[in-house]
């Protein structure tokens, strides 16, 4: 394997003393290598034995430790009110001169060893809450990090101010961002006077629920190609933002979860996807503050070809958010769970000879609990090749009005859900059927 570029490895068990892991990580060819599951003490021999058996450093470029099986993770107590500090992983910058992407547990501070102009990648953990060691990152384009400057604190503990103003003001060249921990840090790179916010190609803001701020969440994305949030909390209704980002020209890609405040949001809130002609995927769940697309032009989502609403009850309700699909020209998949408000979306959307519900070629519905909603959706959605049906209360009564002669794929999923003999007749005249999976109970 002397030409070796690329190896990831799954719970390998090198010997103790790591002489054959360090083998691997001295191939001369060797540039990207992933391990997940890797013995703390063997790793930690690595760096050892490059300077004394190889005599030289790794050529790896890009380096993933997702997993170290230390000691404490077998001995490990909870309610231990002393814990005893995590051992020191050892990744020192001599034996990875090459180093440009790394990413180890965030439980682990490596920051101080391998700080230098050439990362462009940093997941892991820092010692110092104020991140002195973005001071020799400049160059970083994605970083994930975690302040364990107390070690009492397992998850570790918010970055201070000045750690915010480092991300803001130290990285022009940062694409991605990820909040863990951070609160200062994304409200302070998000904001409107953060000159990074218009480098940031991907946003993250999925893990936990971070109070963001309403400036941060009116700020301008012009190269965000995707944008997660779940679990963010905003203020009242008068700090509420304006509008959710601004300027996203670039965006393909939005998925919203766990996303609710106090108050009622803004009708103007997506006022910002009339600019987002690129938008492919758009994903909602658990959404129940957030209004309706009534002030966006659908003709301009001229991308748009998959859409997921689920249990976002004000969206679902809303009539201009149906007028506001019905308009999209390249829509394909829709993916669609409420209990309630069905009336709104088949008199706005799920119309006979409606132009984009007849175009639609997958459509997966949950949470329906009447055949007779069910059959008027299904009416008006003369194009399907796949059709889904997750936790719905339907016997297959409504399946007589299929319009879909070219259904190829039918799945009915849900322990209370029985399809009976009269509804698998129905399915018999689909000629194009090509799979079925039905619930274990029916006939």
């Amino acid at each position: 394997l002397r030409s070796l570029h690329t190896l990831t490895l799954y719970d390998a068990h090198f010997d103790r003393n790591g002489a054959n892991l360090a083998a691997i990580v001295a191939m001369p060819s060797l540039r990207r290598l992933c391990i997940d599951g890797v013995a703390f003490k063997a790793w930690n021999r690595v760096a050892v034995r490059l300077r004394k058996e190889f005599k030289r450093p790794s050529a790896i470029v890009a380096l993933d430790l997702s997993s170290i099986h230390t000691p404490i993770d077998r001995d490990f107590d909870p309610f231990d009110p002393h814990p005893r500090p995590e051992p020191r992983l050892l990744v020192p910058r001599s034996a990875f001169p090459n180093l440009r992407h790394v990413a180890v547990e965030r439980r682990f501070a490596i920051a101080d060893q391998l700080a230098s102009p050439e990362l462009e990648t940093f997941i892991g953990g820092t010692a110092s809450a104020d991140f002195v060691e973005l001071d020799r990152m400049p160059n970083l384009r994605h970083f994930e990090a975690e302040c364990l400057c107390d070690p009492q604190e397992e998850d570790g503990i918010e970055f201070n101010a000045a750690a915010a103003a480092r991300v803001s003001n130290g990285l022009p060249r940062l694409e991605s961002l990820a909040n863990s921990n951070t609160e200062d840090v994304v409200n302070n790179v998000l904001r409107l006077s953060g000159p990074n916010a218009a480098t940031l190609k991907f946003v993250d803001l999925t893990s936990g629920f971070v109070p963001v701020t309403a400036v941060a969440l009116d700020a301008a994305l012009p190269n965000a190609t995707v944008i997660q949030v779940g679990g963010l909390t905003y203020p009242s209704a008068e700090a509420a933002p304006r509008q959710f980002f601004r300027s996203l020209s670039s965006l393909r890609f939005m998925h919203l979860e766990d996303f609710d405040g106090d108050s009622k949001l803004p009708a103007t809130f997506w006022d910002s996807l009339n600019e987002a002609a690129h938008l492919e995927g758009l994903w909602l769940r658990s959404c129940s503050g957030v209004p309706g697309l009534g002030r966006v032009d659908g003709r301009r989502l001229r991308s748009l070809r998959k859409i997921a609403i689920h249990d976002s009850r004000a969206m679902f309700a809303s009539a201009g958010t149906w007028r506001c699909l019905a308009a999209l020209p390249a829509l394909e998949s829709l993916s669609l769970r409420q209990p309630e408000s069905w009336q709104t979306a088949v008199d706005g959307f799920f119309q006979p000879g409606g132009r984009c519900a007849s175009r639609l070629q997958s459509l997966e519905l949950a949470d329906i609990t009447s055949d007779g909603c069910v059959a008027s959706v299904l009416r008006g959605t003369p194009g399907l090749r796949s059709l889904t049906f997750r936790d719905c209360a339907v016997d297959g009564s409504c399946f007589h009005a299929i319009c879909a002669t070219g259904l190829h794929d039918l799945v009915v999923e849900g322990d209370a859900t029985a399809i009976k003999p009269a509804g698998v007749n129905h399915l018999a005249a689909l000629r194009e059927l090509r799979h079925v999976a039905l619930p274990t109970r029916s006939a």
